[in-house]
C-alpha cells in the first residue's frame, strides 16, 4: 500500500487515530504537582507532553507520575537508560520515574521535557504500563550537564487509569511558574 500524505493546507481526516487535548496547565506560580482531576473516557492511550523546571539547587531531578491517588511507589517499577555527561548507564527501581526536569542551578530559561505514552490506559484486564523519554540539558556547556534517558515502566494495578498526578520524584521539589503539562487522549 503507498504511503499518501496530505495536501498542505487540505483537512484531516477524522475518526480513528483522532488526538484529543483532555487536559492542559501552565503555572503561574510555583506549585508541587500537576493534578488532573478524573480522565474523559472513550480513549485507546495517553500521551504526556510536560515542560518542567524545578525550585531545587541542583542541575536535574527526576519526575513520577501516580494514578488514581496511589502515592504508593511499591506499586509501581521503572527500568531506564540514562546518557549523563557522555556515559550511558541502566537501572531498575522500584519506584515510579517518567522523566527529568532541570532545576534552579541550570540556566535560565532552560525547561526540561518529557514525553509519556500510556497504553490501552482504560482497559481493566492487566496492569499498566508506560514508556517515556525525557532532556534535561541543564547548561550551555559542560558535558556533565547533558542528561536524556528512555524510560519503561509498570503500575501493579488493573484499575483503568481515571487520574493522573505528575510532580517530582523527590517531593520537597516544587514545580516552577512556566511549567506546562498537556495530556492527550489518542482514539
Amino acid at each position: 500500500m503507498p504511503i499518501v500524505f496530505p495536501t498542505p493546507g487540505a483537512p484531516l481526516p477524522t475518526g480513528e487515530g483522532d488526538m484529543e487535548l483532555i487536559f492542559s496547565e501552565t503555572l503561574t506560580a510555583d506549585q508541587n504537582s500537576f493534578d488532573t482531576g478524573t480522565l474523559p473516557t472513550g480513549f485507546k492511550s495517553l500521551l504526556i507532553y510536560a515542560r518542567c523546571r524545578g525550585d531545587g539547587t541542583n542541575n536535574a531531578s527526576a519526575m513520577s507520575l501516580f494514578f488514581n491517588g496511589d502515592l504508593n511507589t511499591n506499586n509501581y517499577q521503572t527500568s531506564r537508560l540514562i546518557h549523563a555527561g557522555g556515559n550511558l548507564s541502566n537501572d531498575s527501581y522500584d519506584v515510579t520515574l517518567v522523566g527529568g526536569a532541570v532545576q534552579g542551578f541550570s540556566s535560565q530559561p532552560r525547561y526540561g521535557t518529557t514525553a509519556i505514552h500510556i497504553i490501552d490506559h482504560e482497559s481493566t484486564t492487566g496492569f499498566k504500563s508506560w514508556v517515556s523519554n525525557h532532556q534535561t540539558i541543564s547548561r550551555p556547556s559542560g558535558f556533565n550537564y547533558y542528561y536524556a534517558g528512555l524510560y519503561s515502566g509498570v503500575w501493579e494495578n488493573s484499575d483503568a487509569i481515571t487520574s493522573i498526578k505528575y510532580r517530582f520524584f523527590d517531593p520537597q521539589f516544587d514545580l516552577v511558574a512556566g511549567s506546562s503539562i498537556a495530556v492527550y487522549g489518542l482514539k
